[in-house]
């Protein structure tokens, strides 16, 4: 079934594989003519003023007679990512990837304001007294001295839901 998505799909993809062809200077400006025309009409979301400068650039370059190798540099992708939570394009060396991450969505200055609303005292306070018993029964190959505070925080907030599971007492204080 030929859906008006995949409809949608295909034709962005002929115009996407005519953009990647090596064409000369009369197609290349027909084809920028025609995509910024789509461009206008229809409402994209995203990147559509990012997309216009682009093509304007390279219309221009194109009409003040520069070699097409000279062109290349607008064909390159750029390093950036836009953050998820802040919505600002940065580039990709502002974003960091944590253990757990497979996708590279949040920039550092978003993650570091996620980051220190968490009290962590709490969690490193249950960690020592953790790895202090574990020295006393001389089990030093424990994981409680490959884990870290932020894996305390999970085993506390989403195994136990913030509680005791012997005494039920839901002060984090009071968990050792």
């Amino acid at each position: 079934m030929d859906t008006i998505r995949s409809q949608r799909t295909r034709f962005l993809t002929h115009f996407y594989n005519k953009m990647c062809e090596n064409l000369g200077k009369k197609e290349r400006l027909q084809l920028i003519r025609e995509i910024t025309e789509i461009l206008h009409q229809t409402e994209f979301t995203c990147n559509s003023v990012e997309l216009e400068e682009l093509f304007r650039r390279e219309k221009h370059l194109w009409e003040c007679n520069y070699h097409p190798k000279d062109l290349e540099n607008l064909h390159q992708p750029d390093d950036t990512r836009m953050c998820i939570k802040c919505k600002n394009v940065r580039p990709l060396v502002d974003f960091t990837l944590h253990t757990r991450q497979k996708v590279v969505a949040i920039c550092q200055t978003c993650s570091n304001l996620k980051l220190s609303a968490i009290d962590k005292s709490i969690y490193k306070a249950i960690l020592r007294s953790i790895r202090r018993d574990e020295r006393q029964r001389r089990a030093l190959a424990s994981y409680a001295f490959i884990i870290q505070e932020d894996d305390i925080r999970f085993l506390v907030e989403n195994i136990w839901h913030g509680h005791s599971a012997l005494s039920q007492n839901d002060n984090r204080m009071e968990l050792r």
